[in-house]
């Protein structure tokens, strides 16, 4: 299903007017869906993220429209899904675990179904620590595009940094589990260790206040390809 921060790519890409017409055909899609583009570009002229020109529609220039091409173009480049995490109740609930030191089932009111699926997105794309799973425990530290996610849903947030609780407990257990794979599967012990790695750099940077994210750590460790163009929009 086409959403409107898809048009919106597509008209911001094209940098000249463009005709819901042509907006159709740049997505590879049926002209049955005309009308249902349309609505999405009648939208986002509400929105003032794209203006009617003489000969079609074109991105505005604003802030707005800038902070959320740079978070769409981050996403493209990062193989993030930029619709999943471009919904004003699931940039609450970012903003809601931002101010808190830890999240958990009791102190974010959430349905449990709808929590879940907020943390699985975030741990998909290496966004959240999780403590532990059951009870859920986690941890979501400040980085570049989660903080433009809620500048551009309006979100004045206040970061808590207080001293961070002693996981030690925590780390013993995790250690002793992977000690006893290894003598199962050294194969798959390694593959932990390596991702276990890759995950420990990213946050301890996250700890730090460096905005580098988790598809930049991969590819800086994994390819040796370290991060450029970077701007305040991503």
């Amino acid at each position: 299903m086409v959403t409107k921060y898809d048009v919106f790519e597509v008209v911001h890409e094209n940098r000249a007017p463009i005709k819901p017409i042509e907006v159709v055909r740049k997505l590879k899609k049926d002209e049955k869906e005309y009308h249902v583009i349309h609505r999405h570009i009648r939208e986002l002229v509400k929105d003032k993220l794209v203006i009617k020109k003489q000969y079609g529609f074109q991105a505005e220039t604003n802030d707005k429209a800038n902070i959320l091409y740079g978070i769409i173009k981050y996403c493209l480049k990062n193989g993030i899904n930029y619709n999943l995490i471009l919904d004003k109740n699931f940039a609450n609930f970012v903003s809601t675990a931002f101010k808190k030191n830890e999240i958990n089932s009791r102190n974010i009111n959430l349905n449990p179904r709808t929590l879940k699926n907020y943390v699985e997105i975030l741990d998909k794309y290496g966004l959240i620590f999780i403590i532990s799973e059951k009870p859920l425990r986690a941890k979501i530290f400040y980085n570049i595009l989660l903080n433009n996610l809620l500048i551009y849903f309006g979100y004045k947030h206040k970061i808590v940094i207080e001293e961070y609780p002693n996981y030690l407990k925590e780390i013993k257990k995790e250690l002793g589990i992977y000690k006893r794979l290894k003598k199962l599967n050294e194969h798959k012990y390694n593959e932990i260790i390596d991702n276990l790695e890759i995950s420990f750099t990213y946050h301890s940077l996250s700890l730090e206040g460096n905005p580098i994210t988790f598809p930049d750590t991969l590819k800086i460790l994994q390819e040796g390809i370290s991060a450029k163009d970077k701007t305040t929009y991503c």
